[in-house]
């Protein structure tokens, strides 16, 4: 019966690309659920999970021991820059029909860009409000992203930062992220300004 169940919820989401939610979640209050709880949790699309009720998940790893890393589901997403405590459930906010994986830790769908921050505790997964999603593209080997006047990385604003000049530095090793970049202005390791007037 379980597994009729999963399939008739995952042929409704593809359907109309968003997913109901059992009431008893509503109840909730939590962001994140219990690390090793991986039953709850089934594969959906692009690194998201689905549970049997509906509730939608990102997946990431716990890793605050290493020696026993374990699979942690955020169920709420942050939906405020710069208020850590402002969440919404993931089925609020996530359209599952338009959801992709973009690159780096980079997802879109038609109404946002999201991006995953990985940390020890398994790290937040929120929305780039700043991010004009129509534009949006995010640079090959690289934890940068930019739109047609922005640039980001790993999800933050650089405000110093030249869209129209940015380009990545040349890793030697190409199975290595990126953290190296320039513009006409600048060099950047990571959203820090290394030097200035790099290309004068």
């Amino acid at each position: 019966m379980k597994p009729l169940l999963f399939s008739i919820t995952i042929l409704l989401t593809a359907c109309n690309g968003s997913v109901a939610v059992d009431s008893t979640f509503k109840q909730m209050d939590i962001a994140n659920v219990p690390n090793g709880d991986t039953a709850t949790f089934r594969p959906y699309k692009h690194d998201l999970f689905i549970a049997s009720n509906g509730r939608l998940a990102y997946k990431t790893i716990d890793n605050t021991d290493p020696s026993k890393p374990e699979d942690r589901f955020v169920t709420a997403i942050n939906t405020d820059s710069l208020n850590d405590e402002q969440k919404k459930e993931l089925n609020e906010v996530i359209d599952t029909a338009s959801f992709t994986h973009i690159g780096d830790l980079y997802y879109r769908d038609k109404n946002h860009v999201h991006y995953h921050v990985q940390m020890m505790d398994g790290g937040p997964f929120f929305i780039v409000w700043e991010a004009d999603r129509n534009s949006f593209e995010v640079l090959d080997s690289s934890y940068y992203g930019k739109d047609k006047k922005k640039v980001f990385c790993r999800g933050g604003l650089m405000e110093q930062a030249d869209a129209k000049s940015f380009k990545i530095v040349s890793q030697p090793n190409k199975h290595v992220y990126s953290w190296t970049a320039k513009d006409k202005n600048h060099s950047y390791d990571g959203g820090d300004v290394v030097n200035t007037r790099a290309n004068k």
